[in-house]
């Protein structure tokens, strides 16, 4: 089996990034299996926590204003304040799954013989992939990623 990297980039995002990057591009029909690599750096907060949780207090009361907040629940709240980048892969517009895991590293796989958990398994023979990036939450300036698509197949 041949395994050959069709697709790499990269980027950078803002503290307070909040949204969805697609990446769109058609695949070899010899294409037979594939390795998708996403990482990102910068998960925990680097700045002044005390004042992170007040922005995000600020922001629980804001969208639940009825809310009656003890000190249980605050804790509860802001328990874990970090970054959080997900990854959800489709082929011909057929969703194949998402990665939604706590990992600075997300490595997928996917073939008819096997794929990694939370993805189909799934015959490609060319097409249109498209990756997107689902940008829950950024705590730090200058937060760096990466994404990389490796094809396998026996005619690469």
């Amino acid at each position: 089996m041949i395994v050959k990297e069709l697709y790499k980039t990269s980027g950078q995002l803002s503290a307070g990034y909040q949204g969805h990057i697609a990446y769109s591009f058609f695949l070899p029909k010899s294409v037979e299996a594939l390795d998708i690599s996403f990482e990102f750096d910068k998960r925990e907060p680097l700045k002044n926590l005390e004042e992170l949780k007040k922005q995000g207090m600020r922001a629980v009361l804001c969208n639940m204003p009825d809310l009656e907040m003890d000190e249980s629940m605050e804790q509860r709240f802001l328990k874990m304040p970090k970054s959080e980048i997900n990854v959800s892969v489709f082929h011909n517009g057929a969703c194949l799954g998402s990665a939604h895991r706590n990992l600075l590293l997300k490595e997928i796989h996917i073939s008819p013989e096997g794929s990694s958990e939370g993805f189909l398994l799934w015959r490609l023979q060319g097409g249109n992939l498209r990756i997107v990036l689902h940008v829950l939450n950024v705590l730090n300036d200058d937060t760096n990623y990466s994404l990389t698509v490796k094809g396998e197949g026996h005619d690469l």
